[in-house]
This record gives C-alpha cells, sequence and structure tokens, in this order.
C-alpha cells in the first residue's frame, strides 16, 4: 500500500466570473497517517486549495490540475461519485462551525447522525456510543448534548465538531482554521485534540495562518503567498531553517517572535496572482433615445456606441449635464434596456441571460449614487443596513461573524468602527460616501459604477474618495466606470476616457 494518501499536482484554480486565478500550478503531497499543514495570510489561496480537495468550490471557480486521492482523481469525479467519499473516506471540518451545524437540531442528534446514517447503527446503541465520544472532549451528552448551536459557546462549537470527526470513518480528515477566534487555552485543547486524530491513525490536511499549531502537529507543511507555494518540507526544516525570505518575514511576524512587519521590498517581488486580460464588461453598438413630451419628438443620446471595460480597470466616462451619462451605467448594469445594441459580461449575452443567469450577476453589479445618503435607510443604523447585506449574502453568518466581515471592510476604507452606531443623517459627507463604498464591496462586485461619487465633496475628501477607488479597482481586480462632469479628475484616477455628447461619443487616452 502506497504511504502518499492525497496527490495535488499543478493545482489551479481560476474565476471566469472575475477574470482572476487565485490558486497557481500547486503541488504537494500528504503521506498516511501524518499532518500536512497549509500556512499562509488572508488572501494566500490555502481554503480554496481545501475547497478544491473536498470538492466545495463555489460554482464561480473552475479547478484545473490533479487532486489524486486513492487512486481516483477528485477533480474528474462527478458530483455524485464524490458524495460516496464524504464521511467515508473523506471529512471536512469547515473553518465556521455555524454554517455546517444545524441550528434548528439539538447537537447530540447530529452527532447522532453520524452514527445511523454512515455507520448504520442501531437506534437503541447510539447513548453508549456517544457518551464516551461527549466525555473525551469534556462535554456532557445528558446537558450540552440537549442544546442548539446557538446556545453553545464557539469553543464548544468546534468540539462538536471535532466529535463528528472521530465519529466518521474516513481517514482523510480536511481541518479549515481549527483554531481560529479561539482563546490560548481553548487553541491548546484543539490541537492537542487534532494530534488524538492523528494517534487514531487519521491523516490531517490543516489550513491555518498560526505557524504553533503547524509545530504542534508536526508532519510536513507548506507556505502561500499570492496563491503559490512558496516553500514546502518537513515542519522542522521549514520553521527552524526557512529558506524563502517571505516565510523568514512571516515567523517574525508572528506574535511570539515580536510581530516584525513583513519587508515590503519582500512583498514586492513576490509573485502576485495572475489577473485575466479580457473585457470584464463590454457593449457594443448601443443606441439610447428617449421622447420629449412638450415638443413631440425622440432626441438621440447616442448612437452605435462601444465601451469594454477590464478587470481592475478604471474607465472614465465625462460629458454635460443631459447626455445620457447615467443612462449608459444603468444600461451596462441591466437597469435600463438599450434602443438597440448589446450588453456582454465574459462574453454572456445579458439581455438574453435566463432569470437564474441574472439572479447570479446581480450581487456583482453595482452602483454608487451621485446621492449616497439614499443607500441608506433613514430610520436604520448603519450597523444594521449593513448587516443586513452581510445576512443576504451568506445566511448561514450570525450576528458576530456578521460584525466581523462588516468591520473588517469599513477599516479598509479608513471608517472607525464606532460610526456603526450612527444613522446616515448623523455622518459627514466623506463618511457616508465611504459607507455607501462599504455597502457595495459586502456584495463583492466585479463591475461598479460610481456616477458623481464626489461632486457633492469638498476637493480634500474629494481626494480621499477617489484615491479609495483606484486602490479598491487594483487590489479586488475590479471594473469601474467612474462618471463625472469633472474632467481634471477623471484624467488623474482613469486609464481611459469616453467623452460623451450627443453627436461624437468616443474613446481618448488621457496620457
Amino acid at each position: 500500500m502506497s504511504a502518499t494518501l492525497l496527490q495535488v499536482s499543478r493545482l489551479s484554480i481560476r474565476s471566469d466570473i472575475r477574470q482572476r486565478q487565485p490558486v497557481t500550478e500547486v503541488s504537494f503531497s500528504v503521506q498516511r497517517g501524518e499532518a500536512f499543514t497549509l500556512v499562509g495570510e488572508t488572501g494566500s489561496g490555502k481554503t480554496l486549495v481545501a475547497q478544491a480537495v473536498c470538492g466545495n468550490l463555489s460554482d464561480e471557480l473552475t479547478a484545473d490540475g490533479e487532486i489524486t486521492f486513492r487512486g481516483s482523481d477528485l477533480i474528474r469525479l462527478s458530483r455524485r461519485e464524490r458524495r460516496r467519499l464524504y464521511g467515508r473516506e473523506l471529512f471536512l471540518l469547515p473553518q465556521e462551525p455555524d454554517s455546517a451545524l444545524d441550528p434548528v437540531m439539538r447537537v447530540k442528534n447530529q452527532v447522532a447522525e453520524v452514527f445511523r446514517h454512515v455507520r448504520g447503527c442501531a437506534a437503541r446503541d447510539l447513548d453508549s456510543m456517544l457518551a464516551p465520544l461527549f466525555s473525551g472532549l469534556e462535554l456532557s451528552l445528558s446537558n450540552t448534548g440537549k442544546l442548539y448551536p446557538y446556545q453553545l459557546s464557539g469553543g464548544m462549537k468546534q468540539r462538536i465538531l471535532l466529535a463528528i470527526g472521530l465519529a466518521v470513518p474516513a481517514g482523510f480528515i480536511v481541518v479549515d482554521e481549527p483554531t481560529k477566534g479561539l482563546d490560548e487555552v481553548a487553541k491548546k485543547s484543539a490541537v492537542r485534540r487534532l494530534s488524538n486524530l492523528l494517534d487514531r491513525g487519521k491523516t490531517l490536511l490543516c489550513i491555518t495562518h498560526d505557524l504553533k499549531v503547524a509545530r504542534e502537529l508536526g508532519g510536513h507543511m507548506a507556505v502561500m503567498y499570492g496563491g503559490c507555494i512558496v516553500e514546502s518540507g518537513s515542519v522542522n526544516q521549514v520553521l527552524n531553517s526557512p529558506r524563502h525570505p517571505y516565510t523568514r518575514g512571516l515567523i517574525g511576524a508572528a506574535p511570539e517572535n515580536g510581530m516584525i512587519p513583513i519587508d515590503e521590498e519582500i512583498l514586492a517581488a513576490m509573485k502576485q496572482p495572475e489577473k485575466m486580460t479580457e473585457y470584464c464588461i463590454r457593449g457594443e453598438g448601443l443606441s439610447k433615445s428617449f421622447r420629449e413630451k412638450r415638443r413631440n419628438k425622440h432626441r438621440m443620446l447616442y448612437r452605435d456606441l462601444s465601451i469594454a471595460i477590464r478587470p481592475g480597470e478604471i474607465v472614465g466616462l465625462f460629458g454635460p449635464s443631459g447626455c445620457g451619462k447615467s443612462t449608459l451605467g444603468d444600461i451596462l448594469l441591466g437597469l435600463q434596456t438599450p434602443d438597440s445594441g448589446t450588453v456582454f459580461w465574459n462574453g454572456v449575452n445579458i439581455s438574453q441571460a435566463g432569470r437564474k443567469k441574472r439572479k447570479e450577476l446581480r450581487p456583482l453589479f453595482q452602483k454608487i449614487h451621485q446621492e449616497p445618503g439614499s443607500s441608506f435607510p433613514p430610520h436604520q443604523r448603519v450597523a444594521e443596513a449593513l448587516h443586513d447585506i452581510v445576512q443576504l449574502r451568506q445566511p448561514a453568518s450570525d450576528h458576530d461573524a456578521c460584525r466581523q466581515k462588516v468591520t473588517s471592510t469599513i477599516q479598509e476604507l479608513h471608517l472607525k468602527e464606532k460610526l456603526l452606531d450612527r444613522y446616515p443623517d448623523q455622518l459627514s459627507g466623506g463618511e457616508i460616501q465611504r459607507f455607501s463604498l462599504a455597502r457595495v464591496l459586502l456584495n463583492n462586485p466585479v463591475f461598479l459604477v460610481a456616477d458623481e461619487p464626489t461632486s457633492r465633496l469638498d476637493y480634500s475628501v474629494q481626494a480621499q474618495i477617489i484615491r479609495l477607488l483606484m486602490q479598491l479597482a487594483e487590489k479586488k481586480n475590479m471594473a469601474v466606470l467612474l462618471i463625472s462632469h469633472n474632467r481634471a479628475l477623471l484624467q488623474v484616477a482613469c486609464e481611459r476616457i469616453v467623452l460623451l455628447d450627443h453627436k461624437h461619443p468616443k474613446f481618448n487616452g488621457h496620457h
């Protein structure tokens, strides 16, 4: 029997929706009966690798390469064939317990399901199997077992998931951020229980940002940055004698080593995730007119206009008031219909797309309005409005997870957390505009129309908002159409400018 249980060869993961490749040619192997740990900072691609192994990638992502498990390539298995492996040969302990546990089922019954439906045990034998399992995790079957997930602490929910992991017959377990959000005592306890899984003959693929977890589990590890593995080897070799500058920087940034920031020159030299160069949004042969009631005739805004924007690019739209700038933005968003012409998104004709495709695209296409306050209900605190968006996109998120998501987003925009408890009319113009940008970012868009986002702001705040928009377009690989009547502003922010008038709309480069 081969000692290699899992072999990942040249795994790449791409997003056709976002025209990006977040994971590039990752290769590693996991030996039977040991731990293999993937470490790296947030956004390095390590969780995507785990999802590819488990077959849980979102529909917008595609995996290429090979993931060989017990002689079968998991990438090429059908959904039905992969389901036969779940629980029996392969099991995932996810990063968020709240998304994995059934909120309306007592936790005892959730663990019992494994014995009933995977192991085929009789109902009368369940308590005798559950009792030692719960007690071994310092949980009471008679007390804790009767509770619902919302009645448990984060650490207790982690232990319930671990109980399920111990109950399944699967010999290979993928563990995603097992110590996330736990205090130091709970972290040590979680790592000790993962070590117990190894003692029972299980094999672990552990995803974490915590180097201490990798050290405690032992075995082998790999360090990821920007979707690539930059260093791999035994845990002792990588952590005690790191070869790559980034690995040395990551070790130095750990709290126990003084939290020394990684040198910017090292990060600048690192390979970044590849961006694909196709157009994200494209309008071809667009014409639009409207009827002037007083004159009883149609006024042509533009005829046979074509426009295209790449991911990560900001294109400016300039012209006098009433020339149809906002209307063109709405046409590209699918909010208005052109008289003639077609709008394509990644080669898909949006006007001919079915209801399912339109529903999929809706959150990916966003708009910042001229009046940012109109994006928020006036009688609702800003925090509640932003939490509602997170809940809409991620229904399984609890209140703490929503707050964490919102807080991390507004911190990107240099907003203070205390502002979340205010009403929209209690915020300054710059603050409400940045909150409207946060509202957009929570939807994780691929295309943004920013309609006169700074027209009502003073010069200093204008500069802040435009710089933020430029940084976010590059960082999020987001296509942006920036509408403004201020040509000087567009020349600073945009790579190209569309001059829009009633007769001769055209592209102009400003360099």
